[in-house]
């Protein structure tokens, strides 16, 4: 994620990455862009809007669930409806810097605790939806022990399997906050996979006598990319504890096996349509 911008791959083949993005896209710390990355590998625009894809009937993946239901539930595969949709972005705070003794607190005007607020508040905006949020970034300014500060922001993350439901999530989030502003937002919108290749999938898992279960995936994957060019199916293995992005995400050998088992069932049937 050094770009902040994830599926580059999916995206680059398939037309979705454009020249903008290419040239402009930089690292967090502002001097490093995508443009300059690529070309120490000897990529270029130009030759990368040159790539033509081999024609494919059907696009299949597989990866970890990256959470809990699987192993809770003893399903040793998942079948994906639905990638949900995701904003991403962040909100801006103003109050006024001043001293963090001196100052009363009935006249402070701390932007950090705007900040604060609003982040108890999303996750409160989306707890009786199918929904979630997250706020990963807090950013203080100046950052000083004791001085109140003047400006602050943070990040935002919420996702949903219906745009609808995350639409009104993000608007019931923002008339709960004041002081603040939304300064960066990037929408994608939710995937429903095909169900052809949906019901494809269950079949071949139903010859091989594995048990599955049809559930949504709430993380991006390149499957959302390529649907919008080909039939696509997404295949979810447990994941140990539900526990992913982190040092101890793990998923069993055997688990591995079992996929890649309904992965090739599946995939002779679509090449052969037997």
């Amino acid at each position: 994620m050094r770009f902040n911008s994830g599926l580059l791959g999916s995206r680059a083949i398939t037309g979705a990455l454009t020249r903008q993005e290419f040239m402009t896209m930089a690292d967090a710390s502002g001097n490093h862009s995508l443009e300059d990355a690529a070309a120490a590998y000897g990529v270029t625009w130009e030759s990368l809007s040159a790539i033509r894809p081999v024609p494919i009937c059907a696009y299949l993946e597989i990866h970890v669930e990256q959470g809990p239901i699987l192993e809770e539930r003893q399903i040793p595969l998942g079948i994906v409806n639905v990638i949900a949709g995701r904003s991403q972005g962040y909100v801006q705070f103003t109050g006024h810097q001043n001293h963090a003794g001196t100052t009363p607190m009935d006249k402070r005007q701390d932007a950090l605790l705007a900040a604060a607020q609003a982040v108890v508040g999303l996750h409160e905006a989306v707890m009786d939806h199918e929904c979630v949020g997250t706020v990963g970034d807090i950013i203080a300014d100046p950052g000083s022990p004791n001085v109140i500060a003047g400006h602050s922001a943070i990040s935002f993350d919420v996702r949903a399997p219906n745009d609808d439901i995350r639409e009104a999530v993000l608007r019931r989030w923002q008339a709960s906050w004041a002081a603040g502003a939304i300064v960066q937002r990037v929408d994608k919108a939710a995937v429903a996979l095909d169900l052809t290749i949906r019901n494809i999938l269950s079949d071949a898992a139903a010859r091989l006598q594995i048990p599955t279960m049809f559930l949504n995936s709430w993380a991006v994957h390149d499957a959302m990319i390529l649907a919008q060019s080909v039939p696509s199916g997404l295949l979810f293995i447990p994941s140990a504890a539900g526990v992913s992005h982190a040092r101890d995400e793990w998923s069993s050998p055997q688990d591995c096996e079992i996929g890649v088992m309904v992965f090739e069932e599946a995939a002779r049937t679509i090449l052969t349509g037997t």
